[in-house]
């Protein structure tokens, strides 16, 4: 994996990990600014150069939101399953690779 793509994959490992321990306590910076980074053109542009789709990954994201009321915060250390197998599929599925593998 090259510079960019390792550097785009943290950035997403980072966004899931603060809006999936939620808004609450030393958290609720990271997790607005990780909400807010989901709707900017940088979002947008690191999922295209990862072959993956936005709005898909957008909404895996929101959904690990920890948010609900009255419910107690989960920290997870792990990737959720979700990203550590999908996410090696998107990376080895995206037209960049195709090109590697079939060229």
């Amino acid at each position: 994996m090259d510079g960019y793509r390792a550097l785009a994959v943290a950035i997403i490992r980072e966004v899931v990990r603060d809006i999936s321990v939620g808004p609450r306590g030393d958290n609720r910076s990271a997790y607005l600014s990780a909400l807010a980074f989901l709707r900017t053109p940088l979002f947008n542009s690191i999922c295209d150069n990862l072959g993956m789709d936005s709005t898909v990954v957008k909404r895996k994201i929101l959904q690990l939101s920890a948010s609900k009321p009255g419910k107690a915060v989960k920290v997870k250390t792990k990737k959720p399953a979700w990203l550590a197998g999908n996410l090696r599929f998107w990376l080895d599925a995206s037209p960049q690779n195709q090109k590697r593998k079939s060229g």
